[in-house]
């Protein structure tokens, strides 16, 4: 059980049959129970255009983490750009919250 923690566009491949693949665990945690938040975790270890709101406020998290970032990444996916592009954690911060 593990939270992936950096899912975006650029971490998306398609194999040969078409078949999509996450990629790119280096910044992969255990954590212990679906619900369980992974404690002690460094904060900003997502892209910032895909964050979620308890990663910028440096609250823990857990899987939720993960699929926030996959729908942000979804929705830039079916729009062509990104859903939240903030130009710093601030302004990243302020996009969420509207």
């Amino acid at each position: 059980q593990i939270i992936h923690r950096d899912i975006k566009p650029a971490n998306l491949l398609l194999d040969d049959a078409g078949v999509l693949k996450l990629c790119d665990f280096g910044s992969a945690r255990s954590v212990n129970g679906c619900q369980s938040p992974n404690r002690g975790q460094i904060p900003f270890v997502t892209t910032r255009w895909y964050r979620p709101p308890e990663v910028i406020t440096s609250t823990l998290y857990g899987y939720a983490a993960d699929v926030w970032s996959f729908g942000c990444t979804v929705a830039e996916l079916a729009s062509g750009r990104p859903l939240l592009p903030g130009s710093s954690d601030a302004d990243q911060m302020i996009r969420i919250m509207k």
